[in-house]
């Protein structure tokens, strides 16, 4: 009976270990999928990581034992980061084990951020990016950096580790919440489909671009030879800021710097641009219809320039973007309606072409909507998308 009942105890003592989590030195991340909930983006890499400030070439080894570390997910916003790691150099280190089927085919590791660095898998070297020192003083773009190649038939458990020295520079600011790193784990596939991308976002930023600037031209002829219809030149404002916007919007896709700031600069300079041109529409409409501007005018204003704070300040998209776009729609609506039941000439069309544009936005945003409900990739296309190159 007692050798029963020590049976009894050792199947229960073994059942409790084994359904106990594992050690921080042996955690390891299973990548069972490159496109995580439909994403066609790939798999970033945030969950494993683990930091040491410092420099130490023996921590590239495989084998090192990185336990004591503390962890960290690198794709956070940088000012959410410990200080030092975004001061000093550092190492970052990830144990990952590819499923037996992404094991079979090369994957494509990219990395994007702000600084310098070099990639170690399994002790190996595959990429350096800038020289990696304190305060680095050069740092060239990675937004087109290639890919770098994990080959197949690797182990089962890898190693990543990544000597990191960040870029301090005022910029960074003005660029808001900008990660320190992105590690990204790609297909070919899904590579080649963001460089498709790209080239559909060149193609589209630079044909509006030339739209609107022609639009420009146009309205400033118009104000030229009719100086009294002021209209024309507040539509001039209005279509120059968005073809200024979209020009720069495809040189921060289509030209290659050497450095990350020209990128950073043309961002930040892109969106007030184009955010500028929803109260120069108001007042382009105002003007045509002859309708004298009022407090919402001024509001819209004051709401421009809390966003331009907002950007001063390092986080862009605040809470007045949002409202300025709204308002200004609605104010259009209502003076396109105002002028429909004064029976001002012109006033259809302008009605005509903000009904259209209603009817896309809503086509888009019950697409969205259904694509959220179903659980299946967004159906808008790439083409209608931008952002930064991660």
């Amino acid at each position: 009976m007692r050798f029963l009942l020590l049976l009894v105890a050792c199947g229960l003592l073994f059942l409790s270990a084994a359904a106990a989590p594992l050690p921080a030195d042996t955690a390891v991340l299973r990548v069972n999928s490159l496109s995580p909930k439909g994403s066609q983006s790939g798999l970033l890499l945030e969950n494993g990581w683990r930091y040491q400030v410092g420099d130490n070439s023996q921590w590239a080894r495989p084998d090192f034992d990185d336990s004591a570390w503390d962890t960290i997910n690198p794709a956070r916003p940088r000012q959410e980061l410990p200080p030092r790691l975004r001061t000093d150099i550092s190492w970052l280190r990830l144990r990952f084990r590819l499923a037996d089927s992404l094991r079979q085919r090369a994957i494509m590791l990219q990395v994007a951020g702000y600084g310098a660095w070099e990639i170690y898998l399994n002790g190996r070297l595959l990429q350096r990016h800038g020289r990696v020192q304190a305060n680095p003083t050069y740092v060239p773009d990675s937004d087109k950096l290639p890919p770098v190649v994990v080959p197949r038939g690797g182990p089962a458990e890898q190693v990543l580790a990544i000597r990191f020295a960040p870029w301090h520079s005022p910029l960074l600011r003005l660029a808001g919440g900008k990660q320190l790193l992105n590690v990204y784990l790609r297909s070919e596939a899904q590579v080649q489909q963001r460089v498709d991308a790209r080239v559909k976002v060149v193609l589209r930023e630079s044909m509006m671009g030339g739209i609107f600037g022609l639009l420009t031209l146009l309205h400033l002829v118009f104000f030229r030879y009719y100086p009294a219809q002021r209209a024309n030149l507040y539509f001039a404002f209005f279509t120059g800021t968005f073809a200024l916007g979209f020009l720069a919007a495809f040189s921060q896709w289509a030209l290659a710097f050497s450095t990350p700031a020209p990128r950073l600069l043309l961002g930040w300079i892109r969106n007030p641009l184009i955010l500028s041109a929803y109260p120069w529409v108001v007042r382009a409409v105002y003007a045509l219809f002859g309708f004298r501007p009022g407090w919402v005018y001024r509001g819209l204003w004051a709401l421009f320039g809390v966003v331009l704070l907002s950007i001063y300040g390092g986080s862009y998209f605040g809470f007045a973007t949002l409202p300025l776009m709204v308002i200004s729609v609605v104010e259009l609506l209502r003076l396109t309606g105002r002028a429909l039941r004064q029976q001002h000439r012109g006033a259809w069309i302008i009605g005509a072409g903000f009904a259209v544009m209603l009817l896309i936005f809503v086509l888009i945003l019950g697409l969205v909507v259904v694509s959220a409900l179903l659980n299946v990739p967004d159906p808008t296309p790439l083409v209608f998308r931008s952002g930064w190159g991660d």
